[in-house]
């Protein structure tokens, strides 16, 4: 697993949506971006050699 922190984690998740990696290369689907318990926002995917990637925001959720 690797965790990479970025300033806007729209930009990231629709670039990783574009790319398509489970259709392209068989690997399970992207995980949206969401609000985790400890404080970030966080998307989810998987490189194609089977890593998992956190891509993280640390901003504050609007209210």
């Amino acid at each position: 697993m690797l965790q990479i922190v970025v300033p806007n984690l729209s930009v990231w998740w629709n670039h990783l949506a574009s790319l398509e990696l489970d259709k392209l290369y068989g690997v399970k689907p992207p995980k949206p971006p969401a609000w985790e318990a400890w404080g970030g926002e966080v998307a989810y995917f998987w490189d194609p050699t089977g890593v998992l990637w956190h891509v993280v925001s640390l901003e504050k959720p609007p209210s």
